[in-house]
């Protein structure tokens, strides 16, 4: 499952999945995505917190890609904050409804 978190002004959009456990460690990815005109295809950015590990990139350049990670980190508090409440549907998620 993955959590809407924000969609910046250029319309990528930040989601967020669950804590996950993998030989005692735990960690959870950030996803950023957004439609490429120009490759027909999405951009997209998978990070892995709490290492800041790049999973996959494809379509940002440089600059984007340091500027989502940073980001990531910087709201990974926040994200972590707000799994159990989507969990214990205190969020609801609503197809079509625009984080900004």
């Amino acid at each position: 499952m993955l959590y809407p978190l924000m969609t910046f002004p250029d319309a990528t959009e930040m989601t967020f999945s669950k804590v996950v456990k993998i030989q005692k460690k735990s960690y959870f990815d950030v996803y950023f995505e957004r439609w490429n005109d120009k490759r027909n295809d999405f951009d997209a950015l998978q990070v892995r917190l709490p290492d800041c590990r790049i999973v996959m990139e494809a379509g940002f350049n440089k600059k984007e890609v340091e500027y989502f990670v940073k980001g990531a980190k910087y709201l990974e508090k926040t994200m972590l904050a707000l799994i159990p409440e989507y969990e214990k549907g205190k969020i609801k998620i609503n197809a079509g409804c625009r984080f900004s």
